[in-house]
């Protein structure tokens, strides 16, 4: 049951470039739609926890920095670094340097967790990283721009990625699910207040009103929704399986971009998904000492 929340917060997270492509074509830059994500899932988490869940806002004073450093580094540091990644490389190599993340998972869960390094596990964790290489379409995109930046914040962005399955994984020994959720959205709602310019950005919304449906749209199905089904998952799987098994992620926006938005999907692109797909079958074959 675990599993199925993850992997159902994978396809959630996977349809979030639909919507993110259509604030973008209104005028939003990409940092505006990632700020508005977390502003807006912010606010909305905020209400449910104060009108259904207050239990969930009560955390000892001494671990107030740690669920900061979790929204701020863990999640809102992850979008800003792909983005500028993005900008001076190429999304393909993007893609392929934020999905390294079941990697720096995996080498951190035998650090930290003690898990044991099973010839499985490595070999879902290539074949999901080899996937996600073909699905990003780097072998049918042509010419690619890559620079040093562009690489360093691609990598920073895949560890930044994989550090909340690390630090959600210790958090979730001493709080609950929704505490993790709750906070990790509202300090990452906090810090992207800062990287905007709050004035021009009311006057936007204002002025392009359809926005907000796409804005509410990210924030509660890409965003509240999926982390929470995710760390409710976390919680009873291995750090190093969630990261694998959200490798769908890339899939099902690569589906959606082909039916919905239309674009090019290769056959490079196709041997990706079943890479991928085979990674996360794999994870669920147990042997007789996993099911003991």
């Amino acid at each position: 049951m675990s599993e199925f929340l993850i992997l159902a917060a994978g396809i959630l997270w996977g349809t979030m470039g639909i919507f993110v492509k259509q604030i973008t074509a209104i005028g939003f830059s990409p940092v505006e739609a990632s700020a508005l994500r977390w502003i807006f899932a912010a606010l909305i988490i905020s209400v449910y926890a104060l009108i259904f869940n207050r239990d969930s806002l009560i955390i000892r004073p001494k671990d107030i920095w740690k669920f900061a450093l979790i929204g701020v580094f863990s999640t809102l540091l992850m979008s800003s670094l792909f983005y500028i990644s993005i900008t001076y490389t190429s999304i393909a190599v993007s893609d392929i340097l934020l999905y390294t993340s079941p990697v720096w998972v995996q080498i951190a869960s035998v650090i930290f967790f003690k898990e044991k390094l099973k010839p499985k596990k490595i070999v879902c964790v290539l074949l999901a990283f080899f996937g996600c290489v073909f699905v990003s379409g780097i072998f049918s995109a042509g010419k690619i721009t890559v620079s040093g930046l562009g690489i360093i914040c691609g990598l920073g962005a895949g560890i930044s990625y994989a550090s909340y399955s690390i630090a959600g994984k210790y958090m979730l020994k001493k709080y609950s699910d929704i505490t993790l959720t709750v906070y990790n959205v509202i300090f990452a709602g906090v810090a992207a207040i800062f990287t905007i310019n709050p004035c021009k950005l009311i006057d936007k919304l204002i002025i392009k009103t359809m926005s907000v449906i796409y804005i509410l749209a990210i924030a509660i199905l890409c965003t509240v929704v999926p982390y929470f089904l995710y760390t409710v998952g976390l919680k009873r799987t291995e750090a190093s399986r969630a990261a694998i098994i959200c490798c769908i992620e890339p899939i099902v926006a690569t589906v959606g971009s082909v039916f919905i938005a239309h674009e090019f999907f290769s056959v490079f692109q196709a041997i990706g998904v079943g890479l991928v797909v085979l990674s996360v079958a794999l994870l669920q074959i147990k042997n007789k000492e996993e099911t003991k």
